[in-house]
């Protein structure tokens, strides 16, 4: 009987050496939207793909709303999580640049997708590198604020 026990053992010890073990589940690598403004907002990260639309230099609207993401109230953030690393990510686009997109709740409402794709109904377009967002600590803030004032965007940059 103990030798039953002492087999079990090494088995289950075997199992559990030949496998990746994680704290707390998968890795996940999150950046963080944070809307300082006084009404909600929906965002956009252009990363390509079939319905996701161009990649940067191309800043066009993708052609369905399928991959917009949540409304963030006034004050609020969004933890957009991925569980790939940011860097994989990047190393994947054709240049070291990712279009973020902001949109006002309330013209996504008000409007259909194809209206605010032609006439470009946006709050404000991120260009954003890599080490844009390092700097910001992984945090995407909206309004922008001064500590992107050179950073790449549309409509450009303005102190308030």
């Amino acid at each position: 009987m103990v030798d039953m026990k002492k087999l079990l053992l090494v088995i289950v010890c075997v199992v559990l050496i030949s496998c990746k073990f994680e704290w707390f589940g998968e890795r996940r690598y999150t950046i963080i939207v944070s809307n300082n403004s006084n009404h909600s907002i929906v965002f956009h990260f252009a990363f390509g793909g079939l319905y996701d639309g161009g990649l940067y230099p191309d800043t066009l609207l993708p052609q369905s709303d399928e991959y917009v993401c949540k409304d963030i109230k006034a004050s609020g953030k969004y933890y957009y999580d991925s569980s790939a690393k940011w860097e994989d990510i990047y190393s994947n686009l054709p240049c070291d640049t990712m279009s973020v997109f902001i949109f006002h709740t309330d013209t996504l409402n008000k409007y259909s997708w194809q209206e605010v794709r032609d006439g470009y109904k946006i709050l404000r377009r991120y260009d954003l590198s890599l080490e844009d967002i390092k700097k910001m600590k992984w945090t995407i803030p909206y309004p922008p604020d001064e500590s992107m004032a050179e950073m790449k965007m549309y409509p450009p940059y303005q102190k308030q």
